[in-house]
């Protein structure tokens, strides 16, 4: 199990994945409200990849997940 100090990184990931997977959902049927949704994608991505940066000398898994992050909002921010 997880010590506490992991539980905000992995609610973070949890979070993160949703939020992805909504905006594809948003951008695929071209909803009105996809730059919001890319807007609040990018804000909780570079949550989570603030969070999994703090944890990315001790696991590969983190280090690697918060670069996905960090790209993943830039893009949506490109939006």
């Amino acid at each position: 199990m997880a010590n506490d100090d992991h539980l905000r990184c992995i609610s973070l990931c949890n979070d993160c994945s949703e939020i992805c997977l909504e905006c594809i959902k948003f951008e695929q049927r071209g909803s009105e409200f996809s730059e919001q949704i890319m807007k609040l994608c990018a804000d909780i991505c570079n949550a989570c990849a603030d969070e999994c940066e703090k944890f990315s000398d001790e696991h590969d898994h983190c280090r690697e997940c918060a670069e996905a992050c960090r790209r993943c909002a830039e893009a949506c921010m490109a939006y």
